[in-house]
């Protein structure tokens, strides 16, 4: 019966140990985090004008893909006719 407190007590410490670490693991990335969202405010609204002009671009892209696809289905379409 003490063997088993005793592997209980080991595994219950080794448990903590971890769970610490992650704790400060979970801080650290919190904090790095807060520190790049409030230091990148400046340069945000430039981040995301870029990145709505490529999504307006790849938008564009994408319908004249589909675009040119419906030709091409239409042209199969007529010459199995």
């Amino acid at each position: 019966m003490e063997f088993h407190a005793g592997e209980v007590a080991k595994m219950r410490a080794a448990h903590k140990a971890e769970m610490d670490h992650l704790e400060g693991v979970h801080q650290r990335i919190r904090s790095g985090m807060a520190g790049a969202f409030q230091s990148g405010d400046s340069s945000t609204s430039a981040d995301i004008a870029a990145l709505k002009k490529s999504i307006d671009e790849l938008t564009i892209r994408i319908n004249n893909i589909e675009r040119l696809l419906i030709i091409h289905d239409n042209i199969l379409k007529d010459g199995k006719k």
